[in-house]
């Protein structure tokens, strides 16, 4: 067993820690090799005060709570089943408090969210002495893990099966800088919104050390917005999520830390979040 870049070139797993990213964009322009194992834990925290109401900023004291604060830890592996197609798991288990502003009583939820499963295939490898552009296709499929409330604004999720169909196009440098953007669809059941993903980001990828930058949105295609027409708390999970978020991140021996925060939204909190990691390859 040993530390090694190649345990984090799929680095998006830091996402999946993110209520509504989960196996959205766990898809990489980089594969794991052939027969290596790659296991990374790590833990995101992330707060809000504001949420959308549809496309309203509000402040969460509307909702008589103090701000919201989400710690989630995450089990994330990859494996390299031949030398184009990697084989993807994430984890995750969430809390969520916040406090009542009558009482200051402590509220919150805490549970295993959902499993995230993704296959992703290279369909198309280009190289020449300038770099190597390259196309990769992904299929996710995440499942709830266990019976959490989706009625509450702090709940950890939706109870929704999504399926993910997804496609990457990225360019690499010879001197390890490099740039990606993928697009894809969430197929979702139990009345939740199918959703139009897309991301993109620009990074390097050396020998001993991973940086990049990304932006990410989710659209959704339909939906009912917070107190909007027809609007009961038990309808939490039909409503219309839109969402962009940006963030960096960077790997040094093993070791990855990154931050981010949601630029806008609908009918979502606006968190800042903060992670940290480990990462061994064998």
């Amino acid at each position: 067993m040993k530390v090694s870049l190649s345990a984090l070139l799929i680095i998006p797993f830091f996402l999946a820690s993110m209520q509504q990213v989960i196996a959205q964009h766990l898809v990489s322009g980089f594969s794991q090799a052939k027969g290596k194992f790659a296991v990374a834990v790590s833990t995101t925290r992330e707060k809000f005060d504001e949420f959308y109401l549809g496309d309203e900023k509000s402040s969460i004291t509307i909702r008589k709570l103090d701000k919201i604060i989400t710690q989630s830890f995450n089990l994330y592996a990859a494996y390299g089943l031949t030398e184009k197609m990697s084989v993807i798991i994430n984890i995750p288990y969430i809390i969520t408090e916040s406090h009542k502003l009558s009482d200051n009583q402590k509220v919150g939820e805490k549970n295993f969210q959902n499993a995230a499963l993704v296959i992703q295939q290279k369909l198309l490898q280009k190289e020449n002495k300038k770099g190597i552009f390259s196309l990769t296709g992904g299929l996710g499929f995440s499942t709830p893990l266990s019976n959490y409330a989706t009625n509450l604004i702090y709940s950890i999720g939706n109870q929704s099966s999504h399926i993910n169909p997804s496609g990457l196009v990225q360019y690499k440098l010879a001197n390890g800088l490099f740039a990606n953007a993928q697009a894809g669809y969430s197929f979702r059941n139990n009345k939740v919104p199918d959703a139009v993903l897309s991301a993109a980001k620009v990074g390097y990828a050396g020998k001993l050390v991973y940086a990049e930058a990304w932006i990410n949105n989710q659209t959704s295609t339909s939906g009912i917005d917070i107190g909007g027409p027809g609007f009961t708390p038990e309808r939490f999970p039909e409503t219309r999520v839109n969402t962009t978020n940006i963030g960096a991140s960077i790997f040094v021996a093993g070791v990855t830390v990154g931050a981010g925060k949601r630029l806008t939204g609908r009918n979502a909190g606006l968190p800042t979040f903060y992670s940290v990691g480990l990462a061994v390859t064998f």
